[in-house]
């Protein structure tokens, strides 16, 4: 049976009106006292937290369904949820929701009194310029009331949405029985109407033990879809029947990745990843986990996964999501495997399709990324974030025309497609050496990340410019924008290389202190880094013993390419020449992963050129004088048109000239 959204449907029986007849509103709100709607959700003990017109269905005949929970939780039920976090529609959503604080059934009627509101007026009762100046208005003020816009509206209707409306839930109506049994009795509606039903007298009735909020994490991101969009839904689905005393399944392990604010809305900072997972929580046997969380628990994940794809094998978003739990522990075979299933099940997943084009860049398999990227843009040329792996993987096979054609391309893909390609294009020039240039593109991404309110790129954008001045020799300028960069986004992986920049600036001390930050954290991968940093210090002070020390230990808690490179280089500083050429030869093997270290869209090609020049030292110290050569040579001709001065050049033309 087809149905539409209740405005929609409702609108469509009186052509020209912006609000609906005062009965032909009455006569639609019966659905809230139909058992399967609201009165038996919250009998149930359940919130629906996501009401809005789009979420009540009617179908040809005029039958209301209440739709969606999939943001509905039980408020006897803790699960990850906790306070600070924002979730649901925020046109509709109440004021103690709009705070990001503890639920309970009150808020389910601030939302269904919105929505009364806009079918008796024709307009949302809080409205504002932007969103998050209507959140704020709805915790400081009480609607416009509904007689003033529609003097049809009975001052009895008026009084029952106004009291919906308001800002303290204790004022509110405490149940929906409540509120069914003060439409049936007050609302001024004749007892021969379509309205008029037998509601029996409530009972006095106490808000159920509020339900937790959700928690917030960083500025990631996502909202806006500037990002590469990485998030995982589990295959099981909240469906059937929702308010039955049935056996509850086995728990099921949800990994949510990191989501990015490309809003410029602030309110949205901190929310999105959480709010995916609390929708993940509606079934109380599934678990949602974010990115940090998912590290610690990886392993866990990946064979909770297992079990179910083995389960449910048409499940593409369990394969999807088992891709990532495989992606996090940097097992990318596997990761490969799991995101081809995915396909398999669901072709048409785009998002699925971008995973395993990532995926096949990170493990190397370059042609094969092209080959998905180009598949994804053909169909939809504007979608950004394909055009990275697309325009990597062709740097990857030499091809530095090519992705600076494709950067091209990517920059015309609309805002935050250009903010993406100015990045590229200054990690493009920085692995030619070419750092001024680099600058100039940097500073063009700036002002339009400026101009759009987008932190995130801003900050990597000022790490990258950091690096830049760094290569050049400006270090005051570098470590003021290494400073800038933490604190527009203090996420790790900014918070990581501006401390490798404060260090080699000159300020090991910043540098130490960003370390603390990081293991501060208290996450695998965050720990990592700290780790990373102290054995940089070491390799600093030329105490090789530790910073080994240090480098193992950070690779053990995360088995990144960027621990391995930094273990070569400090075997190669204490003359241990094979341990050193057996830590870059894995970096060679594992080159894919150099595109993206941090596996979060960031592209950092720029760190694999000097790869060849450390290879070359290893072999030299090997006597293996002819393949320290050819790397020296492939140093120097990706140096080609590099800026004076840039580091290591020097040192790889006297090692050449040296050569007998």
């Amino acid at each position: 049976m087809r149905q539409q959204a209740a405005l929609g449907f409702f609108r469509q029986r009186h052509l020209g009106l912006d609000f609906l007849p005062f009965f032909e509103t009455l006569d639609h709100i019966q659905f809230f006292q139909n058992r399967p709607a609201l009165e038996a959700a919250h009998g149930e003990n359940y919130i629906h937290r996501d009401l809005k017109p789009q979420n009540i269905m009617v179908s040809e005949g005029g039958k209301v369904t209440v739709m969606d929970f999939g943001l509905a939780r039980s408020v006897e039920m803790g699960g990850m949820t906790q306070s600070n976090t924002l979730l649901g529609t925020p046109t509709y959503m109440s004021p103690e929701q709009a705070k990001g604080l503890t639920l309970d059934a009150r808020s389910d009627l601030f939302a269904l009194g919105n929505i009364l509101y806009e079918m008796l007026t024709g307009q949302i009762p809080f409205q504002a310029d932007t969103i998050l100046a209507t959140l704020l208005k709805r915790t400081q003020e009480p609607p416009l009331p509904p007689t003033q816009l529609n003097p049809e509206i009975s001052p009895g209707l008026n009084d029952i949405v106004m009291k919906c409306l308001t800002l303290a839930p204790e004022q509110r109506y405490q149940t929906a029985t409540e509120l069914l049994y003060t439409l049936e009795t007050q609302s001024g509606v004749p007892s021969d109407s379509p309205m008029s039903f037998a509601v029996p007298m409530p009972v006095s009735a106490s808000p159920s033990v509020a339900a937790p909020a959700a928690r917030g994490r960083r500025q990631w991101v996502a909202a806006g879809l500037g990002v590469l969009l990485v998030v995982v839904i589990s295959g099981l689905v909240f469906r059937n029947k929702l308010f039955v005393n049935a056996e509850q399944p086995k728990p099921v392990t949800v990994l949510v990745a990191d989501l990015e604010n490309n809003t410029g809305d602030p309110v949205f900072d901190n929310t999105l990843e959480s709010l995916f997972i609390i929708a993940m929580e509606g079934a109380s046997f599934v678990n949602a986990y974010n990115r940090g969380q998912a590290r610690q628990i990886s392993e866990q994940a990946i064979e909770t996964l297992q079990k179910l794809v083995a389960l449910y094998p048409a499940d593409s978003a369990g394969h999807n999501n088992l891709s990532i739990a495989y992606a996090y522990v940097r097992n990318l075979p596997e990761a490969l495997q799991a995101s081809r299933h995915a396909l398999e099940v669901n072709p048409v997943n785009v998002q699925a399709h971008l995973n395993f084009a990532v995926y096949s860049m990170l493990a190397g398999d370059f042609n094969a990324s092209i080959s998905e990227s180009e598949r994804i843009l053909k169909q939809n040329p504007n979608y950004e974030f394909a055009y990275l792996p697309l325009a990597l993987s062709t740097l990857a096979k030499g091809d530095v025309k090519g992705a600076g054609e494709i950067y091209t391309r990517l920059a015309e893909a609309g805002p935050n497609g250009y903010s993406l390609a100015k990045f590229g294009e200054a990690d493009l020039d920085m692995y030619l050496g070419r750092y001024k240039e680099a600058l100039q593109a940097l500073q063009a991404g700036i002002a339009a990340d400026q101009k759009e309110n987008n932190t995130g790129e801003l900050a990597v954008k000022y790490v990258a410019s950091a690096e830049a001045y760094l290569a050049l020799g400006q270090r005051a300028q570098a470590i003021e924008a290494a400073n800038k960069a933490v604190q527009l986004s203090p996420v790790e992986s900014i918070v990581y290389l501006a401390a490798r920049i404060l260090l080699q600036s000159g300020d090991p001390a910043g540098a130490r202190a960003l370390a603390e930050r990081l293991d501060a954290m208290l996450q695998p991968q965050t720990k990592s880094y700290a780790r990373l940093i102290a054995g940089e210090i070491a390799l600093e002070r030329h105490d090789t013993t530790a910073a080994v020390e240090a480098f193992m230990e950070g690779n053990k808690l995360l088995d990144s390419w960027i621990s391995h490179f930094l273990l070569g280089r400090a075997y190669l500083e204490a003359n241990h020449y094979a341990e050193a050429w057996a830590q870059f030869d894995l970096c060679w093997k594992r080159s894919g992963e150099a595109a993206d270290l941090f596996f979060a869209d960031m592209t950092t090609m720029r760190y694999l050129p000097p790869l060849y020049y450390w290879s070359g030292r290893a072999q030299e110290g090997l006597q293996m004088k002819e393949a320290a050569q050819n790397n020296y040579q492939v140093f120097l001709k990706l140096r080609a048109d590099a800026d004076p001065a840039v580091p290591l050049v020097a040192d790889a033309k006297q090692r050449i000239a040296a050569a007998p």
